[in-house]
């Protein structure tokens, strides 16, 4: 389930072959919302190869790829703490909840 109010301050920084890449410091706002959750509209250049991608309020990020080929697929989805790109609607059953990122270990 999708909630509107938690993605308040969040935004997405967009670059490399796009016509418009967003300044850090002024993300853009989702072009919308659907089942999946909040989307985002970005114009390509023509002939783009590389484009980055990432959801971020600040400093805090909450998902991205740093290189996703736009041949590969029209559409691409995030998923959070995830850093890779999906090009089709994710699983979620097959998507482990919680990060590595943040594990400890003792002994």
């Amino acid at each position: 389930m999708f909630c509107a109010v938690c993605l308040q301050g969040w935004g997405l920084h967009v670059w490399g072959d796009v016509e418009h890449p967003t300044p850090w410091s002024s993300a853009k706002q989702p072009s919308g919302s659907g089942p999946e959750g909040p989307y985002w509209d970005v114009a390509l250049q023509v002939s783009a190869k590389h484009v980055g991608l990432l959801i971020h309020k600040g400093e805090e990020k909450a998902a991205g790829a740093e290189h996703v080929d736009p041949s590969k697929a029209e559409q691409v989805w995030l998923v959070q703490n995830e850093q890779h790109p999906f090009f089709e609607v994710p699983d979620m059953s097959h998507i482990p909840a919680g990060t590595l990122f943040k594990s400890y270990a003792h002994w």
